[in-house]
């Protein structure tokens, strides 16, 4: 399945595209292909159309099996945009602890806030490539390797610092990216909103804690054990990923959603009917 938008409702799928040929017609699937990508079948959109109008609670999510899922996405988003905010937010301050002019240290800042573009724009283009895991895996243990090294070495001349800011801003691209990518796959069409609500506001209240500590981070414990800290906290994204993270590439939404293997959508539905 390759990373896209589908649309919740079959409904929607007929009113926008009413020249479409009906279910069984030729070139239906051909169709389907062009307007939401290799990997949608006709069953996907009928599935997301029987689910759509299903309400499904929290407590039946956990019940349904589904609660692993929530826990590791919302780990590794935690993970992922608590260092993260920490940067961008305190960019300037960081780089002023590291020793780095005012002035030199706004540019700096200016420069990996644009690498962390350019981060994300890398692993949109590696994502069908290499694969969900290997990805995520990979950019949580390089991005917190950089961070570690600044850690270690606060001392080290200017240029290095900022090359390895620049490098934690472009390797921590592949877990940005799995933020949007992990939680519409995993989560069926019924269950899909609450599931990544949940998980998006756990994890913000990480996030929130984390940029609100880093200042007194650094004026309490100063500037290399608080990057020890911000590296220790990606590698734990690294160890969650590597327990959890599941591969989902060239598998159909409802093949994704699944609990098991090969049960696809009707499966996931039935599950969640069950708690």
């Amino acid at each position: 399945m390759h990373v896209g938008f589908v649309p919740s409702r079959h409904a929607d799928f007929r009113r926008s595209f009413p020249s479409i040929p009906v279910r069984g017609d030729e070139g239906e699937q051909e169709v389907i292909t062009k307007v939401y990508g290799a990997g949608v079948t006709t069953d996907d959109l009928l599935a997301a159309d029987e689910g759509a109008g299903a309400k499904v609670s929290v407590r039946d999510l956990l019940r349904g099996g589904y609660g692993k899922r929530i826990a590791f996405v919302t780990l590794f988003w935690t993970c992922s945009i608590v260092p993260l905010f920490a940067v961008y937010a305190f960019g300037p301050a960081i780089l002023s602890a590291l020793n780095i002019g005012d002035d030199l240290a706004h540019i700096g800042a200016a420069v990996i806030t644009v690498m962390f573009l350019v981060g994300c724009l890398v692993a949109v283009a590696l994502v069908e490539r290499m694969g969900r895991r290997p990805l995520i895996i990979h950019s949580f243990v390089w991005a917190g390797l950089a961070l570690l090294a600044l850690g270690i070495f606060p001392g080290a001349s200017t240029i290095v610092i900022l090359v390895l800011f620049a490098a934690y801003a472009v390797l921590i691209g592949g877990t940005q990216i799995m933020q949007w990518v992990y939680p519409n796959e995993l989560f069926p069409t019924e269950v899909r909103g609450s599931a990544v609500g949940l998980a998006s506001s756990l994890s913000r209240i990480g996030a929130a804690a984390g940029t609100y500590l880093v200042p007194i981070a650094l004026a309490g414990i100063g500037i290399g054990p608080t990057m020890i800290l911000a590296g220790a906290i990606t590698l734990a994204g690294a160890v969650i990923c590597i327990a959890w993270a599941p591969e989902t590439r060239g598998k159909t939404l409802g093949e994704a959603a699944a609990l098991t293997p090969a049960s696809g959508r009707r499966s996931a539905r039935r599950t969640l009917s069950a708690a």
